[in-house]
Formats: structure tokens, C-alpha cells, sequence
């Protein structure tokens, strides 16, 4: 339920309540059920603000929480609150007259029914509606607008995008009001003068928890629900708006989308948690009705404050609606936030937060996570561009040129000088959130994170610079080079990524990059020459990145900035920004070549057996990558087969494994005297395919030996084969547990 503005004195008994609260629960958030209850209260009293508090845009969290909560509200609150309509009779509170009449339904005396819905209203008094009927059908004209909305918002959010309709409450015993039918009811009704309207949670449905309209699914905390839209719309729509309602029919729209998608989510997990029931309904309005751009409205003051949680309560619910808003964009469309609400099910909101695990289930199978799906909105939100540049295509918004906002607001700005070092501090990063410092430089820098409260890994850090064309280049790591020419800006973000802790306090240091290297393609331990010896710096540094330069083996001098593991910035051949298998093309492509060395040199000692046996995996990867033949192949392979003890064998060989019997662990060893395809599988005694722990791997000829893990494998005789082009043999294994 929303409100568009805040006025009207406070009664003497509603002004003593709230400084009442005040005093008590100031420091409680505001989906608590004792704050919650004020809302309500000053809401159906005709009082929608009081100072000392934050501004309450909704009311239907709110009375939710009423729902679940109220009981444990003090005696006098509850008196409040049954003055207000409100029946504690049940388990579930909600609002119910003394004689069981929804509260909502007094006064109310026709009804129109249209599809599954039942539409309540008066032609007289406080809560008539206007009566004009042009189209003579029987029906004021303002109940057939409200019709025609429903049935839109009905269409889309059920019939197109597949969720279930809400449960129904044709179950209720004769003397429970439920409207008269099994029809969902909406209300309309003169109600507080701020708001459009909301929805009332009412009963778990069928009395289970589960909704009869989800075939296949159990539910566990379904709740049944009705709603209350406003008898008109007047004052709550302005055609010189630039953005939200310009009619009254607009209102009513985005007003049925918002409300009945909360009804929709009430069918699945009413007990999730409010900040995603908000920000996934606020969502919702833009896809249903999407040039109406209501949800504008929470942008100013949610990008004003990046650094609060996505989840904070308040207003700031509804401006984290951008956060599915960029998954629907980029990480598989309104299909991955239906999955988000369908995953929820699986977990029981009724004891624990689980709407982040819901946010990940849901976007597993589109390869993403909650966290990703965070950092990615954060740049995103930071770039704010509907044509980033082909390097940051993940980064749009379609709307972005229409949003009333450039992106969020700036915790710093460094102004760097050459030799500067700058140290930017924060201890109000909450969770979930982040900062934005802008870096303003002629000269190249080194950016480096440390968290200074917890795990490194619980924030993350972004570069995010623009050229001159509107392009952006991003990067990720807590350490990075920034090159500053050619860009017109550059932004670094922080992010917090984790919830464990209490706050996310980090410094950012700013100093001049080191000069650059002058790097030849090849010659990676920068030596003189490229010789077989190369390799090893690729295996010792395998998977280590850091700055790219123009790619290619062109014999020439490359300037680039050093990585924060200097001699690694040699071993990247390829210029790609990453240390691995392809690397050693330079070495084929530039066999002994010779430059003039310049700085310092980093040969890795062929015999220096503890530090090459610290990267043995890296080189056994190096060494099955080889193929073809040639100088330099045979000379790069026989040093990794020296390294690697390879001998090649004479015959095809699959060995007993050892220690046999054994548990958890066994060494299976085998021998290729040429190179081929390998895969080893383990069965049952029946025949039937346990694991595989080789599978189709390219080996070069030589003597292996495979570490296999038996914890999935029960007690007793199983098998395992060795295939290897035309070679096969089988041998027996013995698990004793």
C-alpha cells in the first residue's frame, strides 16, 4: 500500500502512542510487528506520519506482520488495533468485526463478479462510487475500468507469466465471512486519503498452509487473502508528471499490479521475507505496465544510499526493485524471478531468513548466485547506460536514459597526484551493499582492497572506467592497475558480498603503478632468449592474472605495467591477462630468439625440486596440453618429463592399486607408452557405472598415477578400467569400511 504524502495532525492518544514507541523500540526496523502495529493504527485513524520516523510508503508488510505477529503485541496495542477492525479471536489476526464480518466488507452493499475475481462496492455514502454508467450495461463505469485492470493484471502475471493464482477461501465454515463466494475479493472502499490501496493475508490456505491452485507443489506456509483498492483515484495522478501516474486509470493499474502479485506471492511463501515480497511487486509493476514508470519514484533516495543493505527495511524495499530488474534484463528474464518465488517454497521462511538461498536457488540454472547477481547490478548501476560498449554488454539498463537518476552517489573522490599514496576508509559499508569512490588521475595507479573487519573475500572490488565515446572497460580483483588515458571517468566500487558479521569496514589505497616492463612474447623469465627452460615460469605462475596488453607473439618489446606478482607479468606470453597452457605457443612461435635484457631476470632453477613440486599439477596440465611435433615441443617436453619423473614406458599398463583393500583412498598408477585419450571408470559388482575419475583426458606417453576418492563407493568388490585408444584392461579393487 503506498501513500503519496504525509500530512494531518496527530491526535492526542495517537501522538502519546508513538512517543511511547519511540522511547521503547527506536532502535527496531520497521517490519517489526510493535512498529508495524503504529502504522496500522495511525493509518485507520486517519494519521499516515509522525515525526521521528521513517516515511511509510505501504502498508501491506505491515499488516502482514499484524497477521503473524500481532499476538505477541502488549494488551493495549491490541485494544488499538480491534478499535481499528482487527479480531484476535483466531491463531491468525486479521480484521474481522465482533459478528466475524471482514471489516473491509461494512458498508458494502453490491457486487459485480468477473472471472475469479468479486468486485465489492456502494453507490451511497462515504465509500460509493461514481455512478455514471455511459455504456448502460448496469455497472458504474468505474467498476468496469476496474474490471478491465484486473483482467490485464490477471492475464499477464498468471495466464503469461505462469504463476498460480492466489488460494482460495471457499473452504471457510458457513460462518466465516470470505465474501460471499470462493471468487478472490476486492474491496473498494473510501480508505486514508494517502493511500492506493493494499492487501489483507487472512488464513493459512486451506487451513494447511498449502494452495489447491498449485498442482504438484506442497506449500507449507500459503496464506488466503483478499484486497482493497481505493472508491477513486483523485489526487493521486497528475498529467504533468514525468514519471509515475498522469490518469486516474493509471493509478488503478499499477496499483492492481503491485497489490495482486502480493496476493500471488501470499499463494506461495507468505512468510518470506517483506524486502523481496516488495522490491519483486514494484518489479512487477513495470513489467505489466511498463510506461508508467511508478517505481521511479524510489530511485532518488535508493541510489542516494548505495552503502545501505538491499534488504533494509523501509523504503528502501521498494528501490531494491533495480536488483530484479537487472536479473530480469541480463539473467534469464521474468522466467529466473518466478523461479526465485518457486524456489522459496522449498524452504521454511517461518524460521529463518532464506531469501537470499531463494534469490541463488533460483538463478543456478542460468550459471549465476545471489552474490553475482549483486556485484554485476553494481556496476550496472554505476554505468548507467543503455549502450555500455560490446565490453560491458552485461552492464545495461533498457531504461537508463529515462531513469531520473546518472547512478548512485559518491562516497569519495581522490584527487591523485604522482608519487601521492591516498588511503580511503569506510565503517558504514552495510551487507549486501556498496560505495562508489571516483579517481581522478593523469598518471597510472595502483588500487588495492583490504577488509580491515573480516575475510577478504566478503567484499569485492570493481574498476569501472568510461572512455571519451561512452565505452566501458570494467575490472574485478583487490588489487588493479588503472590506466587512465583515454577515459573521461573512472570509478572503483566496493562490495559487500556476504552476510556474516556485523559491518564490512575496508581500506582502499591509491599509489603511482610502477614503471612498465618492457616484455618480449616467450621469453618468460626474461633471460635473453627463449629456450625450453620457459616453461617453467608458466607453470609456476599458471592462472595468475593481471594487466592485458595488446595480444599476439610478435617478436617485439611489450611495455607492461607490472602484476602484483612481478615476474608473472613475463610468463603471460599471449598478452591475454591470464597465465596458462596457451602461453607456450610463444615459446614454439619465438624458439630462440634474443633480446637485450632489461630488468631484472627471473629463471627458475630446473632442480629446485620444492618449489616445482608446489606446482606439479600445473605442469602435469602444461604437459598433457603438448601435441604435434617439432624443436621446440620435444625440448619443452623432455624437460617437463624430467620434472615431472615421466618415464615412457615400453607396454600399455594398468597396475593394482594400492594400499588394497582401502578406505577412503587408493593410488591407481598405469602406463602409456604413446600419447591417447584415457578414461578410467570404476564399477559395481553389477556391472553398473559407480564414478569416473578419468574421463576422455588427453595424456601425454608416460607413467601416471590417479589419487581416487572411494567415500561415494559401499563396502565390498568393485572393478576399474583403464581404456586408452585400443588398450583395455580391467582389475579388481577391494573398499572395507
Amino acid at each position: 500500500m503506498k501513500n503519496t504524502k504525509m500530512n494531518g495532525p496527530l491526535s492526542k492518544n495517537i501522538f502519546f502512542l508513538g512517543l511511547f514507541f519511540q522511547m521503547l523500540f527506536a532502535a527496531n526496523t520497521i517490519e517489526q510487528p510493535i512498529q508495524s502495529a503504529e502504522i496500522v493504527i495511525n493509518a485507520f485513524s486517519g494519521v499516515e506520519f509522525r515525526p521521528g520516523i521513517d516515511e511509510h510508503q505501504h502498508l501491506t508488510p505491515h499488516l502482514h506482520e499484524i497477521t503473524l505477529h500481532g499476538h505477541a503485541l502488549p494488551e493495549d496495542i491490541k485494544d488499538q488495533l480491534k478499535t481499528a477492525g482487527f479480531n484476535f479471536s483466531s491463531e491468525i489476526v486479521s480484521r474481522r468485526t465482533t459478528n466475524n464480518e471482514r471489516s473491509e466488507g461494512v458498508g458494502l452493499d453490491q457486487y459485480h463478479d468477473f472471472g475469479i475475481f468479486r468486485f465489492h462496492y456502494t453507490l451511497t455514502g462515504t465509500h460509493s462510487v461514481d455512478n455514471q454508467d455511459e455504456n448502460g450495461n448496469s455497472i458504474p463505469d468505474y467498476i468496469d475500468q476496474m474490471v478491465e485492470t484486473f483482467t490485464q493484471v490477471y492475464d499477464m502475471e498468471i495466464n503469461e507469466m505462469g504463476y498460480y493464482r492466489p488460494p482460495g477461501d471457499g473452504w471457510l465454515p458457513g460462518e466465516n465471512d470470505n465474501g460471499g463466494s470462493d471468487a478472490y475479493d476486492i474491496y473498494i472502499r473510501n480508505i486514508s486519503s494517502n493511500y492506493y490501496g493494499y492487501v489483507q493475508s487472512e488464513y493459512m490456505a486451506q487451513n494447511t498452509g498449502n494452495n489447491e491452485n498449485s498442482p504438484g507443489v506442497t506449500e507449507i506456509n500459503a496464506f488466503t487473502s483478499y484486497m482493497v483498492m481505493r472508491n477513486n483515484y483523485s489526487g493521486f495522478y497528475s498529467s504533468n508528471n514525468s514519471y509515475g501516474p498522469t490518469t486516474e486509470l493509471e493509478a488503478m493499474q499499477v496499483t492492481a499490479a503491485h497489490e495482486f502479485f502480493h496476493a500471488i506471492q501470499y499463494g506461495y511463501d507468505g512468510r518470506e521475507k517483506p524486502w523481496l515480497l516488495e522490491a519483486t511487486a514494484v518489479w512487477m509493476e513495470e513489467v505489466v505496465y511498463d510506461n508508467i514508470n511508478d517505481c521511479y519514484q524510489y530511485m532518488l533516495n535508493w541510489f542516494s544510499s548505495p552503502q545501505t543493505s538491499l534488504d533494509a527495511s523501509g523504503s528502501h524495499w521498494y528501490g531494491s526493485y533495480i536488483f530484479f530488474k537487472y536479473i530480469d534484463e541480463h539473467l534469464g528474464g521474468p522466467a529466473t524471478i518466478r523461479n526465485i518465488i518457486e524456489r522459496g517454497v522449498e524452504t521454511n521462511s517461518e524460521y529463518g531468513d532464506y531469501s537470499h538461498q531463494a534469490i541463488s536457488d533460483g538463478l543456478e540454472p542460468v550459471g549465476s548466485s545471489f552474490q553475482d547477481a549483486l556485484n554485476k547490478m553494481v556496476i550496472a548501476n554505476r554505468v548507467m547506460s543503455l549502450n555500455p560498449g560490446t565490453d560491458a554488454v552485461m552492464y545495461s539498463y533498457e531504461e537508463a536514459e529515462n531513469y531520473p537518476v546518472d547512478g548512485p552517489d559518491t562516497y569519495r573522490t581522490v584527487d591523485f597526484s604522482a608519487e601521492d599514496t591516498v588511503t580511503v576508509t569506510s565503517t558504514n559499508l552495510q551487507k549486501y551493499a556498496s560505495q562508489y569512490i571516483k579517481v581522478n588521475t593523469e598518471t597510472p595507479v595502483n588500487i588495492t582492497l583490504t577488509n580491515i573487519a573480516g575475510p577478504q573475500e566478503d567484499l569485492n572490488l570493481h574498476g569501472i572506467s568510461e572512455d571519451y565515446s561512452g565505452n566501458f572497460i570494467i575490472q574485478t580483483a583487490y588489487r588493479m592497475n588503472i590506466h587512465p588515458a583515454g577515459y573521461s571517468s573512472v570509478y572503483v566500487s566496493v562490495v559487500s558480498q556476504n552476510n556474516v558479521g556485523s559491518d564490512w569496514n575496508y581500506e582502499l589505497s591509491v599509489t603511482s603503478l610502477a614503471s612498465p616492463l618492457s616484455v618480449y612474447p616467450g621469453d618468460t623469465d626474461n633471460n635473453g632468449i627463449v629456450d625450453s627452460q620457459d616453461v617453467l615460469p608458466i607453470g609456476v605462475y599458471f592462472f595468475e592474472s593481471g594487466t592485458q596488453r595488446e595480444t599476439g607473439f610478435v617478436w617485439s618489446a611489450y611495455n607492461v605495467y607490472p602484476w602484483e606478482t612481478t615476474p608473472a607479468t613475463y610468463a603471460d606470453a599471449n598478452g591475454d591477462g591470464v597465465v596458462n597452457e596457451e602461453d607456450i605457443i610463444g615459446i614454439g612461435v619465438n624458439w630462440g630468439k634474443t633480446h637485450e635484457v632489461s630488468g631484472e631476470t627471473y629463471v627458475i632453477d630446473p632442480y629446485d625440486e620444492t618449489l616445482l613440486n608446489n606446482h606439479r599439477s600445473s605442469f602435469q596440465e602444461i604437459y598433457n596440453s603438448l601435441s604435434g611435433e617439432g624443436e621446440a615441443i620435444e625440448a619443452i617436453r623432455e624437460l617437463l618429463r624430467s620434472v615431472l619423473g615421466i618415464h615412457t614406458p615400453e607396454v600399455f599398463s594398468l597396475h593394482q592399486n594400492y594400499p588394497n583393500p582401502f578406505n577412503p583412498t587408493t593410488t591407481i598408477q598405469f602406463d602409456l607408452p604413446t600419447d591417447e585419450s584415457v578414461s578410467l571408470t570404476v564399477y559395481d559388482i553389477l556391472g553398473r557405472t559407480v564414478i569416473e575419475p578419468v574421463k576422455n583426458i588427453y595424456y601425454q606417453a608416460g607413467t601416471y598415477s590417479i589419487v581416487f576418492d572411494g567415500s561415494p563407493l559401499s563396502s565390498g568388490v568393485h572393478f576399474y578400467i583403464l581404456q586408452a585408444g585400443r588398450y583395455h584392461k580391467i582389475r579388481k579393487m577391494l573398499v572395507i569400511k
